[in-house]
């Protein structure tokens, strides 16, 4: 290795340092992406909408039940994360500094490329970008699915560099069967089975969130 590269290794190394013993620190928000496999939810409901009053219901119900398991999520990241003495600022802190979603939180297209230009406008001294994904597994059983979650957080300094790059994983231990929702069914159009879903799925999310924090 290269004396540039040894700097860098030493420079990065000495930011986890710091960030280890200063965790209570400014911390803000960069990014929040929380996204659903369309074959998760397909998985459930198979029916696809053929008018467009059915797909306009279709779009409006899938943008809540978006939005609930989001919130959801949110919160156990910062649940978790208080529990390692990390705090996060209000989630407008970026306002005005990047873009936010329709969902609410920050959405940059670049995140690092975002805490270069705007983090020195909002007084943080480290930024995160999460990201969580949930999917249908591959194998899932007759009528159900059996959820996987990938929770990744990405902590950048206010110059822009890495400091930590976390990933959880999180696979529920069964299938998730259509007989556990209300009626013995789901139906992806109505709003009344979105409370039972993030109920139903969200332990496979907290597992993956758990995984990636407790490597702070």
């Amino acid at each position: 290795m290269n004396i540039k590269g040894i700097l860098s290794v030493c420079l990065l190394l000495l930011s986890c340092t710091i960030y280890a013993q200063d965790a209570t620190t400014n911390n803000a928000l960069i990014n929040y992406s929380f996204l659903i496999s369309s074959d998760l939810i397909k998985g459930l409901d198979s029916y696809e909408p053929i008018t467009t009053k059915e797909k306009d219901i279709t779009e409006r119900v899938a943008k809540e039940r978006q939005k609930t398991f989001m919130d959801a999520a949110y919160e156990l990241v910062t649940a978790q994360l208080e529990e390692k003495s990390i705090q996060l600022m209000p989630i407008g802190t970026m306002q005005g500094a990047v873009m936010y979603s329709d969902y609410g939180y920050p959405t940059p297209l670049l995140p690092k490329k975002a805490v270069k230009k705007k983090g020195g406008q909002v007084g943080a001294d480290y930024f995160f970008n999460v990201n969580i994904s949930l999917s249908k597994a591959l194998v899932s059983g007759l009528l159900g699915v059996k959820p996987e979650a990938t929770a990744k957080i990405v902590v950048f300094d206010k110059a822009g560099n890495k400091v930590k790059e976390l990933k959880g994983i999180g696979k529920a231990p069964k299938t998730v069967r259509i007989l556990e929702f209300p009626g013995k069914k789901f139906d992806k159009m109505d709003a009344d089975y979105i409370a039972p879903f993030v109920e139903l799925m969200l332990p496979t999310v907290e597992q993956a969130i758990t995984e990636a924090v407790k490597q702070f």
